[in-house]
């Protein structure tokens, strides 16, 4: 027999041909608990990937870890098992991808810390994963992708310290994490994308000194990020942007922002609400424009609360890099650097004149 009912919703599943026994079980009897047996041959791969994907029912799984050894790939494993609160510690030594291993397994509150040594792909890990609240010191060492790893996971307080030595994308790897109130130093030397990376933690409130050196792009990085320290900013102004081509909505809705980051602009050509509805923003640098591409539109919407200082520091950014081309987004929009950047407030709009008079045109 390839499974046998141990008691009322419990059974062993003969793993040699484990995806159509399982399917058997979980379509006419619902099982809540799984006990994974392994009678294959030795050295065979075993396919793991979405085996036990959408199960509504399950609440334990257990499985051979002589079975998993000889997995290369666990991809969408336990997909979907919305009941699921804990699975065995198998061995994974061999596997190579783990990418939506546990993604939507809304229960599960922990997991144990796996051999991900070898594991190359672990995007979208725990993806909604709503009552994770902890998470193992896994190995990254040879891990590229971890895009979204734990996105909405909204009970996470706290993550270890990554190796990210060879990651080229963390886009949304904390997205929406908004209960986790601090991040460890990882190095991430060899990212090229930050996007959303953070966004959504409304609770973190400090930022380590991150190697950013080879990052392209860091669009709403921090959008959302509520709570933002000023030790956070004095961070996240040496950031080294020098190969940032765009920071369309950086700080969106980072409604306690008061100063803005003095960042380097020389490669940038999206600012795009970079600074969109930062409510409190008071005091923003003097910025060194230089590419001739950069576009702007509503770079300051809803900042009412710009000190005057800071208003001139805006238009000198603009009146000493005049050989800068400033363009909208939009081919309808047409009008000032006030317009352009929408700086709300209309009582400096007779500064235009200050445009004017450096030889802009717009």
């Amino acid at each position: 027999m390839s499974w046998k009912n141990i008691s009322k919703g419990n059974y062993d599943v003969d793993g040699s041909n484990l995806r159509s026994n399982l399917r058997n079980i979980v379509d006419n009897y619902k099982p809540t608990s799984i006990n994974v047996v392994d009678t294959g041959r030795e050295g065979t791969i075993v396919i793991l990937n979405s085996v036990f994907a959408y199960n509504p029912n399950v609440k334990t799984i257990n499985i051979s870890s002589n079975l998993t050894s000889r997995a290369l790939t666990m991809s969408e494993m336990f997909q979907s098992c919305n009941n699921l609160t804990s699975v065995s510690n198998f061995n994974t030594s061999s596997v190579r991808d783990m990418s939506f291993m546990f993604q939507y397994c809304n229960n599960l509150t922990s997991v144990p810390n796996f051999d991900t040594s070898n594991v190359i792909n672990m995007s979208n890990m725990f993806y909604s994963c709503l009552n994770l609240t902890s998470v193992p010191n896994f190995n990254t060492d040879n891990a590229i992708y971890l895009k979204g790893a734990f996105t909405w996971c909204s009970k996470i307080r706290s993550v270890p310290s990554f190796s990210a030595n060879n990651i080229s994308t963390v886009d949304y790897m904390f997205f929406g994490c908004w209960n986790l109130a601090s991040v460890p130093y990882f190095n991430m030397s060899s990212v090229t994308s930050t996007v959303y990376l953070f966004a959504g933690c409304s609770n973190l409130t400090d930022i380590p000194l991150y190697d950013t050196s080879n990052v392209r792009q860091m669009n709403s990085m921090f959008s959302g990020c509520s709570n933002l320290s000023s030790s956070a900013i004095s961070n996240i102004s040496n950031f080294d942007t020098g190969n940032v081509f765009s920071f369309t909505q950086m700080f969106g809705d980072c409604s306690n922002l008061t100063s803005a980051p003095n960042l380097n602009f020389n490669n940038v050509e999206y600012v795009h609400q970079m600074f969109y509805n930062c409510t409190n923003l008071v005091d923003v640098p003097e910025f060194k424009f230089s590419n001739k591409r950069l576009v702007i539109e509503d770079m300051f919407q809803s900042c009412n609360n710009l000190s005057d200082a800071s208003i001139q520091n805006i238009i000198n950014s603009f009146i000493n890099q005049k050989s800068v081309t400033v363009r909208s987004l939009s081919n309808s929009k047409q009008g000032s650097i006030f317009y352009l950047t929408n700086i709300a407030n209309t009582r400096y709009q007779n500064r235009w004149a200050e445009l004017d008079a450096a030889g802009w045109s717009y």
